[in-house]
């Protein structure tokens, strides 16, 4: 991802991007991984008077990416858009199966391409970000019959569409392997800490520098 003078770097997800953000501000980075490393680029790049937008919202799955897609995408202009969403497809799938997993990552898969491409021909770069689950509780290992799925067919669009991956689900897992669990998330094994927010943020600027 090059940075040019002006751009519009616009962060698109779900809650962990969300993250108590101030809906009646349009400025309103959160309190999460978008503030953080929009913070550092600034830092990095004082000289391109770098713009930042939010528009994470709270239980967002694909689906509900592509119904706002024009209005707190496109319509926006940006000329750099991080998304990060694929949780919440994950957990309704847990919780409802209502499909056999290999169609439902089908169903993930379709939708991620239809963000994917209207960005991509609106002439932004794209950044994608990797979902992450960490087995705490111990229950969080079953989610992985539709993670590790999902987040392959991720990759594969990543790989297709030659787009910046920025991995996080292994690295967050190898810091809560050294260390402890729950130092990067608060007890679901999704939700960051703040230093888990710190570490996506890193993560972020490793791959998009």
């Amino acid at each position: 991802m090059n940075f040019k003078f002006g751009d519009r770097i616009l962060f698109f997800g779900d809650s962990i991007t969300d993250c108590h953000r101030d809906r009646h501000r349009a400025d309103c980075l959160g309190r999460g991984y978008a503030l953080m490393a929009s913070a550092r680029l600034q830092q990095l790049y004082p000289d391109l008077q770098l713009e930042f937008i939010n528009r994470g919202i709270s239980g967002d799955r694909t689906s509900d990416l592509l119904r706002r897609l024009q209005t707190d995408c496109l319509d926006l202009e940006p000329d750099q858009v991080i998304l990060f969403v694929g949780i919440n497809d994950c957990t309704n799938y847990f919780y409802h199966q209502q499909l056999a997993v290999e169609e439902a990552v089908e169903e993930f898969k379709d939708n991620y391409r239809n963000i994917l491409c209207p960005i991509l021909d609106s002439g932004a770069s794209l950044s994608l970000m990797e979902p992450f689950v960490l087995p705490y509780p111990s229950d969080r290992y079953q989610w992985r019959t539709f993670l590790n799925p999902m987040n392959q067919s991720i990759r594969q669009l990543a790989r297709e569409y030659k787009l910046t991956y920025v991995p996080l689900d292994g690295h967050l897992n190898a810091l809560g392997i050294a260390g402890d669990f729950n130092r990067y998330t608060q007890g679901d094994g999704v939700h960051p800490t703040p230093l888990g927010h710190l570490e996506i943020a890193d993560q972020l600027l490793r791959y998009i520098r």
